[in-house]
């Protein structure tokens, strides 16, 4: 996300090592908690919270 939309503005190669260190957590469930939280329910809150609704 970009800097304007409240975003750190990096590119998706950020975003490519973030879920790959993601992967060496020895618990599952912390990285799949993270990565939804992270790639599903932020990106919707904010498209939601961006688009007028009516």
């Amino acid at each position: 996300m970009t800097q304007s939309g409240g975003g750190q503005g990096l590119d998706h190669w950020f975003d490519l090592v973030f879920i790959e260190e993601l992967g060496h957590i020895d618990g599952g469930g912390v990285g799949m908690a993270i990565g939804v939280q992270t790639h599903m329910a932020t990106p919707a809150i904010a498209w939601a919270s961006f688009t007028p609704v009516g």
